[in-house]
């Protein structure tokens, strides 16, 4: 099974884009959307090399930053949402003005969305192979695997390599249910102690879910 991030790059034939809302708490003014577009566009110059980026406001309290054609190395090893929402937390001194939802979109098929302390993940991809590079420094404290349309089973141990949460948690449509609680069950276990993938792929097995126990 090929990683949801090959299959994106295979799937759009050119280099992907990144979208990055960042919702505020309050009225973005024209005087904060110049500081933080001058901000941002200096991290993405330096930081990424890139020159093919846009960033707007939407209704008010909505930052919408768009990255174009990044290269693959960069595509593959940077946290895009993490970036950016440290430089709007780092401009915001008021915690009621802080964040209060962040998206990161790879079109087609794959979205990221932080709430408070939570990370959802939506895929409908056949593998989470490579998901340790797209979230790696997320501040949130629970990661939340949705997987979405079609209803199959995906691999996932990949998960066991994600550093920085406190607990893992895997949805899906209900013809999964069953199954997925098991998994939660064997993930929790080897998520929150010494982690051994090996000894997480055997007891998938034993436990008659062996297309789970993929990367």
């Amino acid at each position: 099974m090929q990683s949801f991030k090959k299959y994106l790059l295979e799937s759009v034939g050119h280099l992907p884009t990144v979208n990055v809302y960042v919702e505020v708490g309050t009225k973005i003014t024209k005087g904060n959307f110049n500081a933080l577009q001058f901000r941002i566009s200096k991290y993405i110059k330096e930081e990424y090399k890139l020159t093919r980026f846009e960033i707007n406001v939407k209704h008010n309290q909505t930052l919408l930053v768009t990255v174009h054609d990044i290269p693959q190395q960069l595509f593959d090893n940077t946290d895009f949402l993490g970036d950016i929402h440290d430089i709007v937390l780092d401009f915001y001194e008021n915690p009621d003005d802080a964040y209060t939802h962040n998206e990161c979109r790879w079109p087609p098929a794959y979205k990221m969305v932080i709430y408070n302390h939570l990370t959802t993940i939506y895929t409908n991809q056949e593998s989470l192979k490579g998901i340790e590079k797209l979230i790696e420094g997320s501040s949130a404290y629970q990661l939340d695997i949705h997987f979405e349309a079609p209803a199959k089973s995906v691999g996932v141990l990949s998960l066991l390599k994600v550093k920085g949460f406190d607990s893992l948690v895997i949805n899906g449509p209900d013809e999964l249910l069953n199954d997925l609680r098991k998994v939660n069950d064997i993930l929790y276990k080897h998520y929150n102690s010494s982690i051994d993938i090996i000894a997480c792929q055997r007891e998938l097995i034993e436990n008659d879910l062996d297309e789970y126990a993929e990367f």
